[in-house]
């Protein structure tokens, strides 16, 4: 009955540490978790900035573009300057030399009309030879009304011409405002264009390229700015060139006039002339008429009156055939100007027009090209995104995958390791090297006797390992150390002499500065020692090693004679005849040392598999218990713990219990063997 109790007792001990391994494997899934969650966000980041070079490429690659875009657009705006400063000197020229045969043709009718007068005027000198001093003036003032005329019909002509080239002039101007308008509409359209595009990738691509939008459009403005400068320069040169000219058509006419007015001047100072010769000669020609033949006046005075009629009619039949050759040039000059001054505009409207096509023409192609390749450039990238995020987001599940396998795998060996220990020596170095694996350092003090002694210590050179074992620690010199003794709980001190002693800090290799974490071992009789570690350690990891140290501390504890009986091995055990006289033994006491060996490490390897069942299949095993088929769903591991410990155990020792069931139906089943199912095949035999 006592050891019933006894096991009874032990089997409470095992299901405590067992829940609460349970609880710490729970609480250090939750740390993987946030390790994890960490180094997703850490590849996140990475992410994030490949992201952000990637963008900037793109956002390289779109400037290179635009600064392409720019130079192209400055070189063909240079070309339709260049165009148009040819056609501008190719017109100023058509124009002088228009103005220069203008000019041949004026001079060639001024000296036609002089020679005709002169032709004129010596008629009417001989005619006026035999004529009266009224004939002279009445001749006189004719000739002072056809100057008259003559100047009228000349200024009238000046005026045309004037009125003309303005005509001519205001024609350009209005077609390079027109051609300006156009381009600045091609100009407005094209940005239209470009900032819409612009801002559909905007939209695709979110608020990481925003900023990118709002540099286009300041490049952009910047564009129309340049432009605008440039136009405007353009402007002001032709208005400068237009200006210049008409100053010097304005210098030509002036000239002209003047030396018109030369030549009138000096025609008529030799009309002049001859015409005070011709009436010198004319009165002395009447005074020797008058002299010589004053007896025939009366016949000379008939004479006079049939010349007198004969000059008159002459004289109107001169004057009409001058004003209608005067017409006729009139009309010959009016007609040749307009013919000359339309095919001169039809030529330049035509030349300007066809520039005008061919830059919108380039223009239009460039502008789709570069939309081409901004749409190319813009779809590679958003394709490259897409690839980088989906192979990163693939890398992140299986390194995050195999990050956890990994984790899990190396916590299942620790645990497993120090559980199998097969003493207390090997148990603390156990616990010490995984411990070391998630600290900087790790070292274990077993406490007796209000001393704490080293023993095994990682992180450590092997002097300083040599020395710590060597090392007694007073627990009243080191607070921290009495503390988790007395608490029983974990205790995270900082690195001063009054809280660890001033031995242990001096030891080579141990941190000078920062904190250490102290994990004590409880058992059911004490705390039979201390892990320490110093470092970033993974506290949560380190205090279920020491839990899990605990349980595997407490259950090798030596048992009492009477131990065996938990498992009934007496009944499996067979009776062996005693010696006369002797008090009977029992079944464990029958058992050889080597056996007795054998049948403890059975039932350890039994504790542990059910042990990692439990922790491992959790959820299998509670829905075993709901169902009462626990071996449907935990057979592979079952069967695979059977046919190791049959072939451990029970083929080197005859004596073997099936211990493994009884942890199984113990640990498992609850004491209930029929929650393991109706295909459980049973103990072994």
């Amino acid at each position: 009955m006592a050891s019933h109790s006894a096991g009874t007792g032990l089997r409470q001990i095992l299901d405590q540490h067992t829940a609460q391994i349970s609880e710490e494997v729970e609480r250090l899934l939750a740390e993987s978790r946030e390790h994890e969650r960490r180094e997703f966000a850490g590849l996140r980041e990475r992410d994030q900035q490949e992201f952000g070079e990637t963008l900037a490429g793109a956002q390289r690659e779109f400037g290179e573009l635009q600064q392409r875009d720019r130079q192209e657009y400055a070189k063909s705006l240079a070309d339709m300057q260049a165009e148009i400063a040819g056609l501008r000197e190719r017109h100023q020229q058509e124009l002088a030399e228009a103005v220069e045969r203008e000019r041949q043709h004026h001079g060639e009718l001024r000296e036609q009309d002089r020679q005709e007068h002169a032709a004129a005027l010596a008629g009417a000198q001989s005619e006026m030879a035999a004529l009266h001093e009224r004939h002279s003036q009445e001749l006189a003032e004719a000739v002072e009304r056809e100057r008259q005329h003559h100047g009228e019909l000349r200024e009238q002509d000046r005026q045309e011409h004037a009125a003309a080239l303005a005509g001519a002039q205001q024609e350009l101007a209005e077609a390079v405002e027109r051609e300006r308008q156009h381009h600045g509409e091609l100009q407005e359209r094209d940005r239209q264009e470009h900032a819409a595009a612009l801002a559909a990738a905007q939209q695709e691509l979110a608020e990481a390229v925003e900023r990118e939008r709002q540099q286009h459009g300041e490049l952009r403005e910047q564009d129309r700015q340049e432009h605008a400068a440039a136009l405007t320069a353009a402007q002001g040169e032709m208005a400068a060139l237009h200006e210049r000219h008409s100053r010097e058509l304005a210098e030509a006419v002036e000239r002209e006039r003047q030396h018109h007015g030369e030549l009138r001047e000096q025609e008529r100072q030799e009309h002049a002339a001859a015409l005070a010769g011709a009436q010198q000669e004319l009165a002395e020609a009447v005074e020797r008429e008058r002299q010589l033949r004053e007896q025939e006046r009366q016949e000379y005075a008939a004479a006079l009156a049939g010349a007198q009629w004969e000059t008159a009619a002459l004289r109107e039949r001169h004057s009409q055939e001058l004003a209608e050759a005067v017409e006729r040039e009139r009309q010959l000059r009016e007609q040749e100007r307009q013919e000359h001054a339309a095919a001169l505009h039809e030529r330049h409207s035509q030349e300007l027009a066809e520039a005008v096509e061919r830059e919108r023409q380039h223009h239009t192609e460039l502008r789709e090209h570069d939309h081409r390749e901004f749409s190319e450039s813009l779809a590679n990238a958003r394709q490259e995104l897409v690839d980088l995020r989906e192979r990163h987001e693939g890398e992140l599940a299986a390194c995050l995958e195999g990050g956890r396998k990994d984790l899990a795998d190396r916590l299942r060996q620790a645990v497993r390791r120090i559980r199998q220990a097969a003493d207390w020596e090997e148990l603390a170095a156990t616990l010490t090297d995984a411990a070391a694996a998630y600290s900087s350092g790790a070292a274990w003090l077993r406490v007796a006797d209000g001393k704490a002694r080293g023993g095994p210590i990682r992180g450590v050179s092997d002097e300083a390992a040599e020395a710590f074992r060597s090392l007694e620690i007073p627990l009243a010199s080191a607070a921290a150390l009495a503390g988790a003794l007395e608490s029983r709980d974990p205790v995270i001190a900082a690195i001063a002499g009054s809280e660890l002693s001033e031995a242990l800090i001096q030891l080579p290799g141990h941190p000078a500065e920062g904190r250490v974490a102290i994990f004590p071992l409880v058992t059911k009789e004490g705390v039979p020692g201390l892990l320490y570690t110093w470092g970033n350690g993974q506290e949560a990891v380190l205090e279920m090693f020491a839990q899990v140290a605990s349980a595997a501390w407490e259950v090798r504890t030596p048992p009492p004679p009477p131990a065996p009986e938990l498992v009934r091995i007496d009944a499996a055990l067979p009776a062996k005849a005693a010696p006369a006289g002797a008090a009977p033994r029992s079944a464990w006491e029958q058992l050889s040392p080597d056996e007795q060996q054998i049948h403890l490490r059975a039932q350890r390897y039994a504790r542990v598999q059910a042990a990692e069942m439990r922790l491992h299949e959790a959820e299998s095993v509670e829905s075993g218990r709901a169902r009462r088929n626990l071996y449907d769903l935990l057979q592979r591991p079952i069967d695979q713990a059977r046919a190791t410990f049959h072939q451990k155990f029970f083929v080197p020792c005859p004596s073997m219990v099936d211990y493994l069931h009884l942890e199984l139906v113990r640990t498992l089943a609850n004491d209930d063997a029929e929650l393991l199912g109706t295909n459980y095949p049973g103990p072994l035999v």
